[in-house]
């Protein structure tokens, strides 16, 4: 029984550290994201290619001027990862997102009713192409990477593409962010 003076005292809350895991040992994981100010609508999209051993195979970040939203940004990310699995040739990806209401829409079934609706189904159409394509959920702790880049994207004039490596202002966040 507590006293008048004496006050509950709670433990802390910790959340699990969540970093980037590795894909199946025969699949790629495709980790994306954008960046969005509502301020003057501009975005920006960060995308990373690796394969099961954390090694990058692809990056890229791309200013994509004026969008409505942070959820049509997202989805153009989206569009942009699947398409760029495909240019790199990986056909057995998994597409990794931080947005529950854009991943959500990618898992689902028929045609997408939202405003970018257009978009999902156009990266279903490209996913569909590939060998195995998977989209799902991740915390933003365990899609770091690509958020860095998306954000770096907006300061860009256009894309910025590397293959096997990363520019050096992201160096630091892929070693962190290595299990």
């Amino acid at each position: 029984m507590l006293r008048g003076d004496e006050t509950i005292k709670s433990a802390p809350v910790r959340r699990s550290l969540v970093r980037w895991s590795p894909p199946p040992q025969d699949h790629y994981k495709v980790n994306f994201d954008a960046t969005f100010f509502a301020e003057t609508g501009s975005a920006g999209v960060g995308v990373v290619v690796r394969d099961c051993d954390g090694q990058i195979i692809g990056a890229l970040r791309q200013n994509i001027g004026s969008v409505q939203s942070v959820e049509m940004a997202k989805a153009l990310a989206t569009r942009r990862a699947v398409r760029f699995a495909a240019e790199l040739c990986v056909f057995q990806v998994i597409i990794e997102g931080d947005c529950n209401r854009v991943i959500a829409a990618l898992k689902g079934f028929g045609c997408c009713r939202t405003l970018f609706g257009h978009i999902i189904d156009e990266s279903k159409q490209i996913g569909g192409t590939l060998r195995s394509c998977l989209f799902q959920h991740v915390r933003r702790e365990g899609n770091r990477l690509a958020h860095c880049l998306a954000k770096k994207a907006v300061l860009s004039a256009d894309i910025d593409v590397w293959v096997e490596s990363l520019p050096e202002d992201v160096e630091d966040v892929f070693h962190s962010d290595l299990p």
